[in-house]
């Protein structure tokens, strides 16, 4: 069966990595019947608040309400004791629990102030744990920079402490972040990282997570059947773990998997169904809603038209209620998070203070005889304190902005795809039931709708990419390793056109922000294709060393550009009246950003009939 229309994929990535600590199973029952014999075999407190913290972490997946005492019997003693590590330990996995609750402000309070004691006392190990919940908490209100902030946080104390397994989740946590985000390139070396190190231990719940991670990748590109073998794997541990959320999760997976590759739409319905089941049961609303939409393109694809409009509105009405909860939570989110963050800092600011006064008392007793050389050096010091205070306020308000335009780039896209998935699902159900009625011009302009929509999804992603702000961390790269990565995924439009590539001479190695280089050489040879009609088409990539820049070339033998578009053609949105071909306008705008942002320039050349050269420069 062929899908005539199909929903956007909405990533279930957030709610995977936020639920896990929540999810991750452990046996229990033996510990628990023999709590009270274990709890009198200790000699001291601080042991019965440890064997407690232990005992509630091992029953939460299963009896919430009986951990949550436990834990409160820790907290009370650990305060009464003053034992900071047991009672940060008792927090954080309340804020576990609450999490899993959906009670997400009361969550977030009892991470911060767990990350707080933990900072305190400077535990490691809770440290890195601490952060990867943080991370959570930013990157459920789309705030991906903070989240990645504080992943890389806990990943670097973990593989100092050589915890593998518990890299392995940072590593994929760092990976959902830029799955998120679009960089499917990206995100799939993390998941494949984080599989490696899982595989090496033979840890079987945490490769049946990344396999599932990695299948929603896959899914995204279109690579059905690797997609397919991994959910296969992770469904299986699900059922075997008793795990319905994974379960439910795994199965709507593997029924889109199904009917994206037009094999067994009844079995691909099944699962559907099946996962609308259990994750209504399990009040998994995300997962409820993709199981909806699931059914929904599949009785649409079989022609099923009454039952695809009545999931097509099940769905809307599903997809307004989880607006109105998401909003509901991430105000709740960001009340509790400003609050924490403003505590943290004057926590850091009493920290600096007393490292100061300390720092100053040492000196005035050790140098008496340099006092009046103290004063003036102090006041240079203030002078200099003031001037950075003012240079980082100045920084954290532009790195705000940024974070505060990225997130309603991304929230923006989301909101406007909304009324175009349900233009274009009517559109097509119209199409489909009365089209055989309507005259030759209604299916026309039904035609001029579907691909206006279409239009209108590149627009979206492409405005999306252009407002994503630039790294701001050089590293070295290959750029032939980058050019030959990108000829790989332009292989299908090389072959199709028999383009002859040319590379020459490229450098060996070269320092830039890494992640834009292939966003750059890929917006440049695409377009060299794309706008080449001669019977012999021609690439050419050339590099060229400058005294303070590097000079690259991309020069092809199509169309070219006339004198007066060749300032126009860099600007977002502007395309040429001669250009016949598909497009959105931003590529080109796009690749001065990059280019700008390497204090570089881009320019092109051509007599407006015999191909094009476009050249750029970077920055050494």
């Amino acid at each position: 069966m062929k899908q005539s229309y199909r929903y956007p994929k909405i990533p279930f990535g957030v709610i995977f990595l936020l639920s896990f600590f929540a999810f991750r199973q452990m046996g229990y029952a033996s510990e628990w019947d023999n709590t009270p014999k274990d709890i009198d075999l200790c000699e001291d407190e601080k042991c019965k608040i440890n064997l407690l913290n232990e005992k509630a972490w091992k029953v939460k997946n299963k009896d919430g309400k009986t951990a949550l005492q436990l834990l409160g019997k820790s907290e009370q003693k650990a305060r009464q004791i003053d034992y900071r590590e047991g009672l940060a330990n008792s927090l954080h996995t309340q804020g576990v629990i609450y999490w899993y609750q959906s009670e997400y402000e009361r969550a977030a309070r009892l991470f911060f102030e767990a990350l707080k004691i933990r900072i305190e006392i400077q535990d490691e190990i809770g440290l890195a744990r601490s952060y990867n919940n943080i991370g959570n908490i930013y990157k459920s209100q789309g705030q991906f920079k903070k989240a990645v902030d504080n992943y890389n946080k806990g990943l670097n104390i973990r593989r100092k402490l050589n915890d593998s397994l518990e890299l392995a989740y940072s590593i994929n946590s760092v990976g959902e972040v830029s799955f998120l985000e679009g960089n499917y390139f990206e995100a799939k070396g993390h998941y494949y990282n984080a599989l490696d190190i899982a595989e090496q231990l033979d840890a079987k719940g945490a490769i049946s997570f990344f396999k599932a991670n990695l299948a929603e990748l896959l899914l995204q590109t279109k690579e059905y059947e690797a997609a397919l073998e991994n959910l296969n794997y992770s469904l299986a541990f699900a059922k075997i773990d008793s795990n319905y959320f994974y379960q439910a999760r795994d199965l709507v997976l593997k029924a889109k998997c199904l009917s994206s590759m037009n094999q067994n739409q009844d079995e691909a319905l099944a699962l559907a169904k099946q996962a609308l089941q259990i994750s209504g049961r399990i009040r998994a609303r995300e997962i409820e809603l993709q199981a909806v939409r699931t059914m929904a393109d599949i009785y649409q694809a079989d022609n099923n038209l009454e039952n695809a409009l009545y999931w097509i509105r099940k769905a809307q009405e599903l997809d307004e209620n989880l607006k109105k909860y998401r909003r509901s939570r991430n105000i709740a989110l960001a009340t509790a998070t400003h609050e924490a963050e403003i505590k943290l800092e004057e926590q850091r600011a009493q920290l600096d203070r007393e490292y100061y006064q300390l720092y100053i008392a040492l000196i005035m007793g050790i140098v008496v005889a340099l006092l009046i050389g103290l004063f003036f050096y102090r006041i240079k010091f203030l002078e200099a304190n003031r001037v950075n205070e003012k240079l980082k306020t100045t920084n954290e308000s532009l790195n705000e902005t940024n974070r505060t335009l990225e997130s309603f780039a991304y929230v923006a896209s989301h909101d406007l795809k909304e009324p175009l998935r349900t233009i274009g699902a009517f559109s097509s159900l119209i199409q489909k039931k009365y089209g055989s009625e309507l005259r030759e011009d209604g299916n026309k302009y039904l035609d001029f709708i579907q691909k206006s929509i279409e239009r209108m999804y590149l627009l979206l992603d492409d405005l999306l990419e252009f407002t994503k702000p630039i790294p701001s961390k050089k590293e070295p790269i290959q750029p032939q390793k980058v050019v030959q990565d990108v000829l790989d995924s332009l292989d299908m439009q090389i072959a199709k056109k028999q383009v002859q590539i040319e590379v020459k001479d490229l450098p060996e190695k070269i320092k830039v922000f890494p992640s834009t280089m292939q966003q750059l050489f890929q917006n440049l040879i695409s377009n060299a294709i794309k706008f080449n009609d001669n019977h012999q088409p021609k690439v050419e990539i050339t590099y060229q060393a400058q005294k303070n820049y590097h000079q690259f070339c991309i020069a092809d033998n199509g169309i070219g550009i006339e004198p007066k578009h060749r300032k126009k053609i860099f600007t977002a949105f502007q395309r040429l009246e001669t250009q016949k071909t598909e497009g959105t306008g931003i590529g080109l705008a796009i690749c001065k950003k990059i280019v700008d942002r390497h204090n570089g320039e881009i320019w092109v050349e051509s007599n407006g009939e015999k191909g094009s050269r476009f050249y750029f420069t970077l920055e050494r």
